[in-house]
C-alpha cells in the first residue's frame, strides 16, 4: 500500500497449520517507517520490517528451524530496498531478525545487525538471490554513481558479486564469489559474419536466417562398376 511518495507499507499474515484445520493467523504489522534502526531491530509480528518475500531458505540452528527470507520493498520515491531477513518461532510465535551474520569490518554491514538491508537507486535492479546449487546467497556489489556511498539513492550494481555461506549457524560473508577474468580480446562471441579480410561471409548470413536447417552432406554417387 502506497501511503505517500516516501512511505510504502506492506500488509500480510502468517497462517499456521493446525491439527483440526481451524484458522490460526498472525497479522504482520509493518513498522519499518517508524522504527529508528530497522537493520538492528528484533521484533515479533507487531514490529515487522515489511517486505514482499520471493525466497524462503530453511536452515537449522540448535536443532530448531530458522528461515532466511529474501524480500523486496518499494522504499520511497528515491530508493528501493532488498532484505535478507530471519524468521523463527519461539513459544509458537513468530520472531523476525537474528544476529546471525559474520561480516568483516569496513564493508558497510556489521555482525550486530539483525537483518541485511540493501538499499539502492530507484530504477536500479541489483541482484539478491539464492543459488541452490552453490548453497549461497548471491548479492551484487553496489557503488555510488556520484562517489557518495552514504547517499543510498545513488547506489547501483557494478556487476561484481558478494555472497553469504551458511556456516556454523551463521551467514558468513564472502567478498568475491567469482574470480574468473576473461583476457582482453578473448571475450566470448558468436561466429563473426566478416572474414579476416573484412568481407561478408554469405554462408554465415544464410545460417542465421529464421527457419534455416542445414542439409546433410550428400554421399558421393558411385558408378556401378566401382
Amino acid at each position: 500500500m502506497v501511503i505517500n511518495e516516501n512511505v510504502v507499507r506492506q500488509h500480510g499474515a502468517i497462517q499456521m497449520k493446525t491439527a483440526d484445520g481451524s484458522l490460526k493467523l498472525f497479522p504482520l504489522i509493518d513498522k519499518s517507517d517508524v522504527v529508528a534502526a530497522p537493520q538492528d531491530t528484533i521484533a515479533d509480528n507487531f514490529g515487522w520490517i515489511g517486505a514482499v518475500y520471493y525466497k524462503i531458505i530453511k536452515k537449522e540452528t540448535a536443532g530448531k528451524a530458522i528461515y532466511t527470507l529474501l524480500g523486496y520493498d518499494e522504499g520511497n520515491i528515491r530508493s528501493t530496498r532488498k532484505i535478507i531477513e530471519f524468521l523463527q518461532f519461539k513459544d509458537g510465535k513468530p520472531l523476525f531478525g537474528s544476529r546471525q551474520f559474520s561480516v568483516p569490518a569496513g564493508i558497510g554491514f556489521n555482525n550486530k545487525m539483525a537483518r541485511l538491508i540493501m538499499e539502492f537507486k530507484k530504477d536500479a535492479s541489483p541482484r539478491l538471490v539464492f543459488d541452490a546449487d552453490l548453497d549461497l546467497i548471491v548479492m551484487e556489489h553496489l557503488i555510488s554513481e556520484s562517489n557518495q556511498p552514504d547517499k543510498k539513492w545513488t547506489l547501483v550494481g557494478d556487476g561484481d558479486y558478494q555472497g553469504f555461506k551458511w556456516t556454523d549457524n551463521r551467514w558468513v560473508y564472502i567478498d568475491k564469489l567469482f574470480n574468473q577474468v576473461t583476457p582482453l580480446g578473448q571475450q566470448p562471441m558468436p561466429a563473426p559474419i566478416l572474414d579476416d579480410a573484412g568481407n561478408v561471409d554469405e554462408s554465415k548470413l544464410k545460417e542465421n536466417r529464421p527457419g534455416f536447417t542445414p542439409s546433410a552432406p550428400k554421399s558421393p554417387v558411385k558408378r556401378k562398376d566401382q
